[in-house]
């Protein structure tokens, strides 16, 4: 008998899931259905347009659900439950999302995901761990923009996608029996797992780098990130960037740097002047993975509504355990300061600024506890390394150390040399790769770019059509984005993008 390649790659998923159901199970679209309609229950839901109730005395008032366009970028607000953010969120969207949606229901692999998680049993599994402000700002996103083709497993799918991912790549942790997959779930694994098995030379290419003291040149803290996914078609996140103006009940008003159907963040800042990004670090093996506990987004999602403090961060870092391995990079410009952490399951290793004022983070871990928890480093986490080094800390022919603020790491951010060569690409070579070559820092296909100085509460954003390398970053202030008075001016409207050298010019 001749085996399917994408039978063997499947192999671990399929293992998984091919016990029966706990308790008999039943048709998981029905216990979505159910979910949808037990959180849509008894929850008011105001127009878009609404105007929210007045706060507290002393407390400014939430500002409206609106949309503005700022050059490249979309501005949303939102505010109230995660029921009525989530229905203002679809109906300001409401275009960006139809069209999202058909991009993900033409793309075999993206609409195959939502059968998949159901027929393995990992939907199940998705909506136990999720939060309860997730599975109802989902509800509000489906009741709004459901006719788009968005229905509750694709929203849910979506924004715990880490996991989900995760889980069809390595295979589900078997702490428990799930569903039995059926043979078209089985073969629409095989080929996620084969699209989503990168070369050695790729793989997630985010990067992150909190500077403060020695290494800026006013001893203030500043943060700079770039998102990146790896080896995977996230153009229509590029087509839609967003900024997410975020006034929750109860909690700290902050903002995400996404796009539409993004209820889960990789990129933010809080009111309280945290700023937060997360680096995907792939498993060593299935067995740093588990059904129980929160996903790298969950976990940042709550840091950005409920912590003030580095500390109470922290805290919430290790309150749960963590259903994947993963990396989170914060500053905290109360205390001017900052730190990565590495993670798998039930253990967290800290890395604070050195005494140079620097730390950084790209996409494998570096705490030596931490290292025979992931995955091998792929060759572009290892450059991206290399270059951080020599343009980061002190002592190099390139170094720019001490001149960290966020023009300097813009500077860093948007550099495109490889580290083992010294060659610069052109526009025209990058272009020829879809502006990923899995070398340097700023091109490695990112789907946004943010600088931060959460001391003053502003962030920057490098965002749009690639090449994002070149774009300026623009900036924002988020006190003014709330309606704070004498919020803080950004010093110019942006800073300019690294200019980068082009056969064609």
């Amino acid at each position: 008998m001749v085996r399917s390649p994408l039978a063997c790659l499947a192999m671990p998923l399929l293992l998984a899931a091919c016990g029966s159901s706990p308790g008999g199970g039943g048709d998981p679209s029905e216990v979505a259905d159910a979910v949808v309609a037990d959180v849509a229950g008894g929850i008011d839901t105001p127009a878009a347009d609404a105007t929210p109730d007045a706060s507290p005395a002393g407390v400014a008032p939430p500002v409206p659900p609106k949309v503005e366009r700022r050059g490249d970028v979309t501005v949303v607000w939102l505010s109230g439950t995660p029921k009525e953010m989530g229905i203002q969120h679809g109906r300001l969207l409401h275009a960006e999302i139809a069209d999202a949606m058909q991009f993900v229901l033409a793309d075999p692999l993206l609409s195959a995901m939502p059968q998949v998680v159901q027929d393995t049993g990992i939907l199940d599994i998705l909506q136990a761990a999720a939060l309860p402000g997730i599975l109802e700002e989902c509800a509000g996103l489906v009741e709004a923009a459901g006719d788009t083709g968005l229905d509750f497993k694709m929203c849910l799918t979506l924004n715990m996608g880490d996991v989900a991912l995760a889980f069809v790549q390595k295979g589900i942790p078997p702490e428990a029996p799930v569903a039995r997959m059926t043979w078209s779930a089985f073969t629409a694994a095989a080929a996620i797992a084969a699209a989503r098995r990168e070369s050695p030379a790729f793989g997630p290419g985010c990067t992150g780098v909190v500077a403060t003291g020695a290494a800026t040149p006013d001893g203030r803290v500043y943060h700079s990130r770039n998102l990146d996914w790896g080896g995977m078609d996230f153009s229509i996140t590029q087509k839609y960037p967003v900024v997410f103006v975020r006034q929750p009940a109860g909690g700290i008003p902050h903002v995400y740097v996404g796009f539409p159907l993004n209820l889960s963040p990789y990129t933010g800042m809080n009111e309280a002047g945290i700023s937060i990004g997360t680096h995907q670090a792939h498993p060593a093996s299935m067995a740093e993975l588990s059904r129980t506990g929160a996903s790298n987004v969950q976990t940042t999602a709550v840091i950005l509504r409920d912590a003030r403090t580095l500390e109470e961060a922290e805290a919430l870092v290790r309150r749960d355990r963590h259903m994947m391995t993963g990396i989170l990079v914060l500053a905290d410009g109360a205390s001017n300061t900052g730190a990565v952490f590495e993670y798998a399951l039930d253990q967290v290793e800290k890395r604070r600024p050195d005494e140079n004022g620097v730390v950084y983070a790209v996409n494998h871990f570096i705490s030596p506890a931490m290292t025979p928890k992931g995955a091998k480093p792929s060759s572009g986490s290892i450059l991206r390394w290399m270059r951080l080094k020599g343009l980061a800390d002190p002592g190099g022919e390139e170094s720019i150390h001490g001149r960290l603020d966020p023009a300097g790491l813009a500077d860093v951010m948007q550099d495109v040399t490889d580290p083992a060569t010294g060659e610069v690409p052109t526009l025209d070579d990058l272009a020829a790769v879809a502006w990923d070559n899995g070398k340097g820092i700023g091109c490695n296909g990112a789907m946004h770019l943010a600088l931060f100085d959460p001391g003053r509460r502003l962030f920057w954003v490098a965002a749009g059509v690639p090449p994002l390398h070149v774009k300026p970053y623009a900036c924002f202030s988020l006190d003014e984005l709330l309606g704070r008075p004498g919020a803080p001016a950004c010093p110019a409207p942006e800073i300019p993008g690294v200019a980068a050298p082009s056969s064609a010019r």
